[in-house]
């Protein structure tokens, strides 16, 4: 019985320290998001020096996982920020802390984040899809290996309504770098 004890109490403590993915506050374009799992993954350069960085906030856990597959969830509401830092030549450098602005997907600035809230369907096809366009994208640090997180904040808003979307985010390092391809599979 003492082992028991013991064995919850544990368990009880991790739960209690293991970080909270954060949270989005809104409705934009109909979509909500109860965020149950935030992950970041690098995409270009070095694993330890990524070039490109991409933040996922899903309602749904278990993206890390699906994407070291190759894969993307079914009926999986999520937000996604790609923040960027470029030269006038097109050259993309590694995002460090800060501020960016959300841009829509055309507009071009040196230091910018994309945004979007997005659901998939049945088929992980994308069945809806609201642009971020304006707002910022605080990033205040991140770390680009195993046990690493990423942490900022974010008032974006969103279509041609500028419907308003806030919250705060707190995501793990998933170790799937350049595994995210633009035409995954589906689990």
């Amino acid at each position: 019985m003492r082992q028991f004890i013991h064995a919850v109490a544990a368990a009880v403590t991790l739960t209690a320290c293991a970080p909270s993915p954060g949270s989005f506050h809104g409705s934009p374009g109909g979509l909500t998001l109860d965020v149950k799992e935030s992950l970041f993954l690098g995409n270009g350069g070095a694993q330890e020096n990524p070039n490109m960085l991409f933040l996922l906030m899903t309602d749904r856990p278990g993206l890390c996982d699906a994407i070291r597959s190759g894969n993307t969830l079914e009926d999986m509401t999520y937000f996604r920020v790609h923040p960027v830092v470029t030269s006038y030549h097109g050259q993309y450098f590694q995002p460090r802390p800060g501020n960016y602005p959300v841009i829509p997907n055309l507009a071009i600035s040196l230091a910018y984040a994309h945004a979007s809230l997005e659901r998939t369907d049945s088929a992980c096809q994308t069945a809806e899809i609201v642009e971020g366009t304006g707002g910022t994208i605080t990033l205040d640090g991140y770390e680009p290996k195993p046990g690493g997180r990423m942490t900022g904040s974010f008032a974006v808003t969103f279509g041609t309504d500028a419907e308003p979307g806030t919250g705060d985010f707190d995501a793990l390092y998933c170790d799937a770098f350049d595994s995210w391809s633009l035409t995954p599979g589906c689990q």
